[in-house]
């Protein structure tokens, strides 16, 4: 005895009493789109993680000293002195020159 439900795109085949669903060719399927999905969402994921270090990255180093500008002035004004074009310069290039290591001299 054969019986044939239809519902909905799909039809389900009964022979003598089992009922067999067409969901084996469909889970391959589900999971090739699941694996992409995942791998999409861990792209974007790295990508926003990225975008955020190197955001974090500039804001840290300033090789120009364009943020630090009214810093100084500040400093200098804070201690009364006058600070020239060429001092400027000077401790900018002091500023940029790689080494960080604090140098006291008493």
């Amino acid at each position: 005895m054969m019986m044939a439900f239809a519902r909905g795109s799909r039809s389900v085949c009964v022979r003598s009493g089992v009922i067999r669903a067409p969901c084996a060719r469909f889970s391959d399927a589900f999971k090739k789109r699941e694996t992409a999905n995942e791998a999409e969402f861990i792209s974007r994921m790295e990508r926003d993680n990225l975008r955020k270090l190197l955001s974090k990255l500039d804001s840290q180093a300033d090789p120009e000293g364009k943020v630090s500008r009214t810093n100084l002035h500040v400093v200098f004004e804070k201690h009364n002195l006058k600070l020239s074009k060429a001092l400027e310069a000077d401790l900018r290039a002091w500023k940029n020159d790689g080494n960080f290591q604090p140098v006291y001299v008493d």
